[in-house]
């Protein structure tokens, strides 16, 4: 991922391991679907921490996550891709509040 700024593959990992579970996973619902897409990209057997293996299949096989309110699991609220995940790092790094 490019910004202004190089994130190493790490660095991006940690980022996006501690806002899913540090962070929202307590309102946040990913339907079977999309799981499956996650688990169709990267296996259990190759990725067991869904939180990395979700960035992995983003990353390295395009697939985007649909993301649904926990507590009313129809509504959408978003989804990540590659391209929303730069263009909020990006919107993040120029912020004053980062």
């Amino acid at each position: 991922m490019k910004l202004e700024i190089e994130l190493n593959r790490e660095v991006l990992e940690d980022i996006f391991v501690t806002a899913l579970e540090g962070g929202s996973n307590y309102w946040y619902y990913i339907s079977e679907d999309t799981y499956k897409k996650i688990r169709n990209a990267v296996s259990k057997k190759d990725e067991p921490y869904l939180a990395v293996a979700m960035l992995k299949a983003v990353l390295d096989h395009g697939v985007e996550v649909t993301i649904h309110d926990a507590e009313n699991e129809e509504d959408e609220v978003g989804w990540i891709s590659k391209e929303t995940m730069q263009e909020r790092l990006q919107d993040l790094y120029i912020s004053e509040n980062r």
